[in-house]
């Protein structure tokens, strides 16, 4: 019977633990990872040359760790309002940790839009413009509900 209980048990342990949530800054870094390489398949698609795909690539590696940690902040705050939420807290706690949640948000933002000016910067004008608006229109298309 325990044998049983046990061959029972450890495949659930074992998905329970693939499911695990991953840290916050694994979290941030896989989300820049995967930005990353929409934003550079977007240029190549929208037909950059091998330096504007250099010049980008840099300004990327530029922004990462700037990025990279404000999103895990970012990711952290989330966590704490949503824990803030499921233990009960009052009306005043809640509040205190959204607004917590935005001033992140907010830094966070400022430096991805940054990063997308410097982006378009090394890459010119027409060239972001053309390629945001390709991302934007797949972005749509994706995100119908």
């Amino acid at each position: 019977m325990k044998r049983r209980v046990l061959w029972l048990v450890l495949p659930v342990t074992l998905l329970a633990a693939c499911g695990m949530p991953r840290s916050p800054e694994e979290q941030a870094q896989r989300l820049f990872r995967k930005g990353e390489k929409y934003i550079l398949r977007s240029l190549e698609a929208q037909g950059a040359s091998s330096r504007q795909l250099q010049e980008a690539q840099a300004v990327l590696a530029r922004h990462r760790k700037g990025v990279t940690e404000g999103l895990a902040a970012l990711i952290r705050k989330h966590r704490a309002l949503f824990a803030g939420v499921a233990s009960g807290k009052d009306t005043e706690a809640l509040v205190a940790l959204e607004q917590a949640l935005h001033r992140v948000h907010e830094q966070t933002v400022r430096r991805i839009g940054a990063m997308h000016e410097d982006l378009e910067a090394a890459v010119g004008e027409s060239l972001w413009k053309a390629t945001t608006a390709a991302m934007a229109s797949k972005w749509a298309r994706h995100g119908r509900e």
